[in-house]
């Protein structure tokens, strides 16, 4: 049956057991938005592969464009939700490529094309999940990373991705107190993993991860990604981390940096700090993906620097 809403119209045109065909019509608005999300919703459910005809859709307010992608997410995204447009007028894919719908979610020229694409990963996939504010958040934020790695082929950084998530989720129950959202975006280079809550005003001071003030959690998502940091909104906040796909060099000197800081905290802190825990869990993990070698190499360094700096300090006997 057609849904309509706000001067949209969403029409299922035909369903068999592999695939699902829709039709979009009308004017696309935020306040339109929910109609469709919630057709699109129902037919990833029932069959996981969703064609749109967009050729009749039209967009009064660009942020609505970003529907499509996010229920792709909310439903798990691919491999087992699979969602392409086809037949955009010209003006409707110089704003879907702009926003960079286009790569989450294919768009294309006909829906001979469109089922070609339903087989091809897309550039981006994504999921998302919500969570509540309650302790077992964070082993709900592992078991839903260690899906999606595998999924992705995503099994090198599985693990690590698995500790982040269930660190940032737990910063969340935590420390903002409030419920929050775990989304995941894979692209060629890496995963990205982002936790939300609804405590904007609460914002950790990415200095103080080196200094050892933000507890042992924060300090390993920074040893294990490549890069992380915090977004804040008017409503909510994010705290983001991205992984590479692989052990690059860059990775490396990060990771190597990052070990360096926590083992100067635990040095500063006491080897009965809350911290130590943390550096004990990081060396385990540091030589299970680099090799005794590099953890070897690590404690050589910093030997070295701080014989050095006590030298400079610390005058000799004469």
């Amino acid at each position: 049956m057609p849904s309509a809403h706000g001067g949209l119209a969403v029409e299922l045109l035909r369903q068999n057991a592999d695939d699902s065909v829709l039709v979009a019509s009308g004017m696309l608005s935020l306040d339109s938005a929910r109609s469709i999300s919630l057709v699109l919703a129902k037919a990833l459910a029932e069959t996981g592969r969703v064609l749109v005809d967009v050729s009749g859709l039209r967009i009064a307010d660009v942020t609505a464009a970003q529907v499509f992608p996010s229920v792709l997410a909310r439903m798990g995204g691919w491999p087992d939700s699979r969602l392409v447009l086809f037949a955009a007028d010209p003006e409707l894919t110089r704003t879907l490529e702009d926003l960079r719908v286009t790569l989450k979610v294919p768009l294309a020229a006909d829906e001979t094309a469109a089922r070609l694409l339903l087989g091809r990963r897309p550039p981006v996939v994504a999921r998302t999940v919500d969570l509540e504010h309650a302790p077992e958040s964070a082993r709900r934020a592992r078991l839903f990373v260690d899906a999606a790695c595998v999924d992705w082929r995503l099994e090198m950084i599985k693990d690590d991705a698995m500790v982040v998530a269930s660190e940032l989720v737990a910063n969340a129950v935590l420390h903002a107190g409030t419920a929050s959202r775990l989304a995941l975006r894979c692209r060629e280079r890496g995963l990205t993993i982002a936790v939300y809550d609804s405590r904007p005003d609460l914002l950790p001071p990415l200095r103080a991860v080196a200094e050892g003030r933000l507890g042992h959690g924060l300090l390993l998502v920074a040893a294990l990604s490549l890069h992380w940091g915090v977004r804040q909104g008017r409503d909510e906040k994010c705290v983001w981390a991205f992984l590479p796909a692989t052990a690059a060099a860059t990775y490396s000197r990060i990771v190597r940096m990052a070990a360096y800081e926590a083992v100067r905290v635990v040095l500063a802190h006491g080897a009965s700090s809350r911290d130590a825990v943390a550096l004990r869990q990081l060396v385990a993990r540091l030589a299970e993906q680099h090799g005794l070698d590099f953890v070897r190499d690590l404690a050589d360094e910093l030997v070295a620097e701080l014989a050095e700096a006590s030298s400079a300090i610390i005058p000799e006997d004469d």
